[in-house]
């Protein structure tokens, strides 16, 4: 599956992709969730390679 944001506020909802260099700037007040769009949640795994194994860090910051 692909890691996805969804930000939902009283104007609606936007779903984005989350990338190595996406940067998402909420239009206005509002909740942002962060997920998996898959439906076989069992065989997610991170990506292991020579021992080192990957992980998804996901900064969340006020705006400038």
């Amino acid at each position: 599956g692909m890691l996805i944001g969804r930000f939902v506020s009283e104007d609606g909802a936007e779903i984005f992709p989350v990338g190595t260099q996406t940067t998402f700037r909420a239009p206005s007040h509002g909740t942002i969730t962060v997920t998996i769009n898959d439906t076989t949640y069992y065989d997610n795994t991170y990506y292991k390679s020579g021992g080192i194994i990957d992980h998804t860090g996901i900064t969340i910051s006020p705006a400038d």
